[in-house]
């Protein structure tokens, strides 16, 4: 995969042979997918099939679709609003203090996702809570995961991509789809059809064939977020080659292991993996109490 100009790291310089970071970019690719070079293959023709995307600054407020709520005074900002996330200001008081007796304290912008409401049945019982979203991993009999390549306007190499699950969906949607309406994401509800063989979402969910958890923080310090996860096998081989659809492509754990280390996959994704991952912990018998 060819290094793409124009990153805002390019010109910066270290001691010794000099490259740019587009140009580190790629050697890292390279040799941590040496071997697998399917691999390599297919996530270059993926980032080849996708349009160029850019990315430039303008307004916040206005066009830029967020508002915010000042003081009565005009003179601070409150509140930052927009459709997906709000940004606050908080105080944080870590309850330690100096050697004076001051507190170690700050005060800090806070990045909060939008949450709605979700019920979700499972073995345990149904459990309704506020969260953000949701990410699905769908695995196969081999235990190999499905990826897409897709752009995130953030990612500042090779057109924007990273390695990431298709199926990516609101908790408003979710909630929806469990309560039969199908048209909230037909992507995310076309998956559930082709491994439900008649069942429904809400069945799905209620007989553990498709298991929910809570997703890992992405970045606590500075985002307020409740993600949630859900993994389910497909095992019948006519079903998988339907879901490689689009582009999209089985890989193994090792392969995205590898992804991980060139620095291409989703973070919401790795944190999806990992718990589905089969660990000797999960055969114990009577799991460890955690203190609230």
């Amino acid at each position: 995969m060819a290094a793409e100009k124009g990153s805002h790291h390019e010109g910066q310089q270290s001691h010794g042979n000099v490259i740019g970071y587009g140009e580190f970019a790629r050697r890292t690719v390279e040799r941590k997918l040496a071997a697998f070079p399917g691999l390599g293959r297919w996530y270059g023709e993926r980032v080849s099939a996708l349009s160029a995307m850019t990315v430039s600054r303008v307004p916040l407020t206005g066009e830029g679709g967020w508002g915010y709520e000042a003081t009565d005074s005009g003179r601070e900002i409150n509140k930052i609003t927009s459709g997906f996330f709000d940004v606050n200001g908080y105080y944080v008081d870590t309850g330690r203090r100096k050697e004076d007796g001051s507190p170690i304290a700050w005060t800090q912008a806070g990045i909060e996702q939008k949450e709605s409401e979700v019920t979700i049945p499972t073995p345990d019982g149904t459990v309704t809570m506020n969260a953000s979203g949701l990410v699905g991993i769908i695995k196969d009999d081999k235990g190999r995961i499905l990826l897409s390549v897709e752009q995130e306007p953030f990612i500042d190499i090779f057109n924007h991509t990273a390695a990431r699950t298709p199926f990516q969906t609101s908790a408003s949607k979710l909630d929806g789809i469990i309560k039969g309406n199908k048209d909230l994401d037909k992507n995310l509800s076309e998956v559930f059809d082709i491994i439900g063989e008649g069942k429904t979402p809400s069945e799905l969910f209620q007989s553990g064939e498709v298991e929910v958890f809570r997703l890992a923080y992405a970045d606590a310090n500075r985002i307020k977020a409740t993600n949630l996860g859900f993994t389910t096998v497909v095992r019948d081989a006519e079903k998988q080659k339907q879901l490689e659809a689009n582009g999209r492509r089985w890989c193994t754990a090792e392969e995205v292991q590898a992804l991980a280390a060139a620095g291409l996959v989703n973070g919401h994704t790795l944190a999806a993996v990992l718990p589905g991952l089969k660990l000797a912990a999960d055969q114990s018998p009577t799991p460890e109490k955690i203190p609230a």
